[in-house]
């Protein structure tokens, strides 16, 4: 594959996809490949397209459980600076996908807009966050990145680039329908506030996110989706007695039972065994099929 002859982005060639993943587990990446920016993206999917060459489009590695086989074909992470811009105009904040959500806040803070404080604490990038409708579910309410979308730029399979506006994307817990194209990033739509009022907020929502989850071993936050705002997935886990529970390296966090972590070098079929006993118990438990809120990548 003559890849170097068309793209001027950075490539590497049987690259471990661990070293992207927050969970530490994963194959190699026939390519992984950073394209410099739309043009060098669209050049990359020309080529991928047709030599019948699969893609998969990679973020912070938040969400993803990547199959000890790796992936064969290209991976395409967003990360050069061209797709990690951002501007402010008045109340419009306008990102790249590859932004991430950390640095979104960190620049925030330098305004007096708000709006985006239910963020906090998300270690996805702005496009891993629009595709999965990333937020928090608080005293009983969700909060999710689509309240805070203006609209949001894309490019599709067939190489157009277009912006689609809030009311035009299908926003629901934890999906959008983004995922049939490839996310270049969004206009989010926030409010002026008082600073000592959103640091305030930023602290809460921090600590309200240290006391639910995890951070001891490498993992991907919650596997599964919960049933609806009132059901958690992880108290249905927790009542079949999972805590602790590990196959392999992989263990269910004793602090959130809808945390797998990677406690002692886990590999993908160590997590997807364990994910497929937790299902089942829920189901002979509860009578309730649970989905996973995370993507798998073979």
């Amino acid at each position: 594959m003559k890849w170097s002859a068309r793209l001027k982005g950075k490539l590497k060639f049987k690259e471990p996809l661990k070293k992207y993943s927050n969970f530490k587990i994963g194959g190699e990446a026939s390519v992984l490949f950073e394209p410099q920016n739309t043009n060098d993206l669209i050049n990359c999917l020309v080529y991928a397209k047709k030599n019948k060459i699969p893609y998969f489009v990679i973020g912070n590695g938040t969400n993803v459980l990547i199959s000890d086989k790796g992936f064969k074909g290209v991976v395409i992470r967003l990360a050069s600076p061209y797709f990690k811009r951002i501007s402010i105009k008045n109340n419009i904040v306008t990102a790249g996908a590859g932004l991430g959500i950390k640095d979104l806040i960190r620049r925030l803070l330098e305004t007096n807009l708000s709006g985006y404080e239910f963020l906090t604490g998300i270690p996805a990038s702005i496009g891993g966050a629009l595709v999965m409708n990333a937020g928090v579910t608080k005293e009983g309410k969700r909060f999710s990145i689509c309240d805070i979308v203006y609209k949001v730029k894309v490019l599709n399979k067939k190489g157009k680039v277009f912006n689609i506006a809030r009311d035009k994307i299908k926003f629901n817990y934890r999906r959008s329908g983004l995922d049939k194209y490839i996310v270049l990033g969004a206009q989010l739509k926030l409010n002026k506030g008082k600073k000592s009022d959103i640091e305030k907020r930023i602290k809460d929502y921090l600590c309200l996110r240290r006391q639910r989850q995890d951070y001891s071993k490498p993992n991907i936050g919650c596997i599964f989706r919960n049933p609806s705002v009132y059901l958690s997935a992880g108290m249905l886990i927790d009542k079949c007695g999972f805590k602790g529970r590990h196959c392999g390296g992989a263990m269910v966090s004793k602090k959130h039972a809808n945390f797998i972590l990677n406690f002692n070098r886990a590999k993908a079929s160590d997590v997807i065994k364990l994910m497929e006993t937790i299902k089942k118990k829920v189901r002979n438990n509860f009578d309730i099929s649970l989905r996973e809120e995370i993507k798998l990548v073979s």
